[in-house]
């Protein structure tokens, strides 16, 4: 079962920094796969469209993957 939090940005900034310890479990954490969420083709994902070419939005910069 996973809980969801919501804060407002004025309270995230007074949360301490991230460890590396924890951006570590982050940037290698795996996605979980069930019923409600599949895992998808490769002719699925082909199928996305990035948000500013769906949407008609200018790409403003790329970001860090991208790179």
């Amino acid at each position: 079962m996973s809980t969801i939090v919501t804060i407002t940005l004025d309270e995230l900034k007074e949360l301490p920094p991230l460890t590396a310890a924890e951006k570590e479990i982050i940037w290698n954490a795996k996605p979980i796969y069930d019923e409600d969420c599949p895992k998808q083709t490769q002719e699925q994902l082909a199928q996305f469209k990035p948000y500013y070419e769906a949407h008609g939005v200018r790409q403003l910069q790329n970001s860090k993957r991208d790179r």
